[in-house]
């Protein structure tokens, strides 16, 4: 592996542990990496706390060392204000094992314009990332009810 601060003499002890191993986002299996990676990757640059949508509270990017963002964000957190054509019963962004109840997974999975995400630049849904989250949310594992959030005046 080269890198412009290596130099032929140095041995790997002495290489910073941030050139010797690539971030890693943290999660509790494979498939909740790939997932929260997806989601980092095409969501994170709008939904993150210094972004233009920091005030939904959705924060999908994930920066190195910092894990359980996206996971406090979305699992059990119930969702502000449905969006145009979203179900009913999609009260939270992700309910565990309940994908077609889950707010996030019908807006990835919708190319209706007041409902898909990403809003725009995109015509075909992505199956391949409806599939990756679809079976994360039946896979993932409950967390504590998010604490009702209290309202401004």
């Amino acid at each position: 592996m080269w890198h412009p601060n290596l130099k032929p003499s140095c041995s790997i002890a002495t290489v910073p542990a941030s050139l010797r191993e690539a971030p890693r986002i943290g999660a509790a299996s494979a498939l909740e990496r790939a997932a929260l990676g997806y989601l980092h990757g095409n969501c994170g640059h709008c939904h993150n706390e210094q972004g233009p949508l920091a005030n939904v509270g959705l924060f999908l990017r994930q920066p190195a060392g910092a894990a359980g963002r996206a996971i406090a964000s979305t699992v059990n957190h119930p969702v502000r204000k449905p969006a145009p054509g979203q179900s009913h019963d999609a009260t939270l962004r992700i309910e565990p094992h309940h994908p077609d109840r889950s707010a996030l997974m019908q807006r990835i999975a919708s190319r209706s314009p007041a409902l898909q995400m990403p809003p725009l630049g995109t015509e075909l849904t992505d199956r391949q990332a409806v599939d990756l989250i679809r079976r994360w949310i039946e896979q993932s594992e409950p967390i504590p009810t998010f604490p009702p959030q209290e309202t401004s005046p």
